[in-house]
């Protein structure tokens, strides 16, 4: 009962994040995004007492039993096979995999051809 409480209450949590992350560039909506923080920090918390926990992805290495990628993306920060970044969050319930993190995984950059031209 309680896995499935959780999926229907997960797309709420993330509709909010998505709102917290469209307001970073307005100063003007300050109050507003900070009232919707402390809401998704009590959705973190009721979520957390009843076992179910966000999924690590960002920097981490590329886990298909609890990532789905969807893309991969060039980059020299992050190693290839980790997430680069994350489009969804993932969840365990009570360490089993309740919903899979949607990422998108490094790849190495490609190194641009030389053109002969080399002095």
């Amino acid at each position: 009962g309680l896995e499935g409480f959780a999926k229907r209450l997960l797309p709420a949590l993330d509709s909010l994040e998505r709102a917290l992350d469209a307001t970073k560039e307005d100063a003007n909506v300050e109050a507003i995004r900070e009232g919707v923080e402390m809401v998704v920090k009590q959705f973190n918390a009721a979520l957390e007492a009843q076992g179910i926990v966000p999924i690590e992805t960002v920097g981490k290495p590329f886990d298909p039993n609890v990532h789905e990628a969807v893309s991969q993306q060039p980059s020299v920060e992050v190693p290839p096979n980790h997430v680069v970044m994350e489009m969804q969050r993932g969840y365990t319930l009570n360490e089993r995999l309740l919903r899979p993190a949607i990422v998108a995984v490094a790849v190495a950059p490609v190194e641009e051809a030389s053109d002969g031209n080399d002095s």
